[in-house]
């Protein structure tokens, strides 16, 4: 093997060995970062440095004319999967959406400073009201309300717990 050859292989050798140890910790991770000014060491955070330890979820009820609360019911519900939703999942799109629109609601400082009438008119509002209208049209002259709310996990007998409580919308 010519010395060429074999200095490449030293480099990918130490590159490995120098990608592994930056995966490690934090505080050797650090000390890296401040030796790769050209950022040639990767660092995955396999499940991100703050991991989603919550369920979001899109709840309506409707009011009828008389006034009378129908029950929660769920925009997304959960439902079993088979094993071809690794190939083709449709449905998993709207369970995506409505994790961005909580994360928008939920990591956004000025959305949480709004109140009353003007949070109505944010996107992510708009969003949920949209998909608590689609997922089956009301009754006649029934108004209709969504909740955003949050949940341990999905095995955990934790209440959910209310994020944002609308008003009701005449569909």
């Amino acid at each position: 093997m010519n010395v060429c050859a074999t200095g490449f292989i030293a480099f990918l050798t130490t590159w490995f060995a120098l990608s592994v140890l930056n995966q490690t910790g934090r505080s050797r991770a650090a000390r890296l970062h401040r030796a790769d000014p050209f950022l040639l060491l990767p660092l995955w955070n396999f499940f991100a440095p703050n991991p989603g330890t919550h369920d979001y979820y899109l709840l309506y009820r409707d009011r009828n004319q008389a006034g009378e609360l129908g029950g929660w019911q769920l925009v997304c519900p959960t439902h079993h999967r088979g094993w071809t939703s690794c190939f083709w999942n449709p449905g998993k799109l709207e369970g995506k959406v409505l994790a961005d629109v909580v994360a928008m609601f939920a990591g956004s400082d000025e959305l949480r400073a709004i109140n009353g009438p003007a949070l109505m008119l944010t996107l992510p509002y708009l969003v949920c009201l949209k998909m608590a209208i689609e997922a089956r049209s009301p009754r006649e002259g029934a108004a209709r309300q969504f909740v955003v709310a949050r949940k341990k996990g999905l095995t955990t007998d934790d209440d959910l717990l209310p994020i944002l409580v609308s008003g009701f919308h005449s569909a």
